[in-house]
């Protein structure tokens, strides 16, 4: 289903097919203001809800997808998505169900994809700032302390695309320009 919407809004996403474990959204933001979208929080994530702020002028990308979304209880066929009151946004959602792949491995033997039963690849799926998705080193991100950006990377674990915030974004200030002769591990 997709639809327009202005605010909290209940969405009818119609009856759940056999197999379905989760919904698939892609929220866009038409203008500023914050939503919040009820995920699965899985073994690996530490809330239910995904938060987004339409208003963040980090994030240049006003769209986020979503592939946890919680399915519908007790029989129903809606989810509610909160939003701030006048925010108007637009959304596509999907049944979907999902089954754990290999992690993709690259030339220089570093696995790349998402954290899942079998642990945290070397390379984790990221979004960056400027709406490329790659994924962020996860040495660097061990490593890594207080708050700033993260270089995000093509799967090849060289080819920098854009940087993922650790922190409030909101306080950060815009990430650093990208250098491709130094933005290299």
């Amino acid at each position: 289903m997709s639809g327009s919407y202005t605010g909290t809004a209940v969405i009818d996403l119609g009856p759940v097919p056999g197999g379905a474990e989760q919904v698939i959204l892609d929220v866009t933001c038409t203008e500023a203001g914050k939503i919040e979208v009820p995920t699965d929080p899985g073994p690996t994530a530490s809330s239910g809800s995904v938060y987004w702020d339409c208003s963040d002028p980090i994030r240049q990308n006003p769209t986020v997808h979503i592939d946890n979304g919680l399915l519908p209880t007790g029989g129903g066929t809606t989810i509610t998505i909160t939003a701030d009151p006048r925010t108007p946004w637009t959304v596509v959602a999907r049944y979907g169900s999902a089954s754990t792949t290999p992690w993709g491995v690259n030339a220089h033997g570093e696995t790349y994809g998402v954290p899942n039963e079998n642990g945290i690849p070397d390379l984790v799926s990221a979004q960056a700032t400027n709406g490329e998705v790659g994924y962020t080193r996860e040495s660097e991100s061990l490593a890594f302390e207080g708050e700033g950006y993260l270089r995000v990377y093509k799967s090849d674990g060289e080819t920098v695309i854009g940087w993922f915030p650790i922190g409030d974004p909101s306080t950060l200030g815009n990430p650093p320009a990208l250098d491709f002769e130094t933005d290299v591990p």
